[in-house]
């Protein structure tokens, strides 16, 4: 088992959980829902947090995949797989369903984050950072070279994209 932190969602700050899997690569919040990826059982896990626990509710299989990230947009739920080198889109459904994938604009997409209205991606490989439309086909709007030289996570606030590197 490993342990993972907990810092928002219902839970408490700076608490340790264990959870079901041993190579957790991505991780968002909605709600009290937590979901996350594992990159070599190729799935991806919701949690709930419930109190002092975080319950896992269910484990999505995705063969062949290599998640490295994940973004929450409403009821759907995107995901970065570095190694079919895909965006993809998901319904929140029971099997997290595909609704569309799309080329990644890098080869080594590593991280994601849903603004509201645009969904961002990040390459490791590329240095840089893409705004993708995401009602329609995930097509990059624009990219921008990022300040480090391989971006991993990524985050929009009111004022500022942050990255790190």
């Amino acid at each position: 088992m490993v342990a993972g932190l907990l810092f928002g969602g219902g839970g408490s700050a700076g608490k340790d959980y264990a959870i079901a899997h041993d190579h957790p690569t991505a991780l968002v919040w909605k709600g009290k829902q937590l979901w996350m990826a594992d990159w070599l059982a190729q799935s991806v896990y919701e949690y709930r947090a419930s109190g002092e626990k975080l319950e896992q509710v269910r484990a999505v299989h995705l063969p062949d995949s290599t998640v490295t990230a994940l973004a929450v947009g409403g009821d759907r739920l995107f995901l970065a797989d570095a190694g079919r080198r895909v965006i993809e889109e998901r319904k929140m459904d029971a099997t997290l369903t595909l609704v569309r994938s799309q080329a990644s604009p890098g080869p080594s997409p590593s991280a994601l984050f849903w603004d509201g209205r645009y969904l961002w991606s990040c390459d490791a490989s590329t240095g840089r950072i893409y705004r993708h439309e995401a009602e329609s086909g995930l097509s990059v709007l624009e990219s921008f070279k990022a300040p480090g030289k391989s971006p991993t996570a990524l985050h929009k606030d009111e004022a500022f994209l942050w990255s790190a590197d």
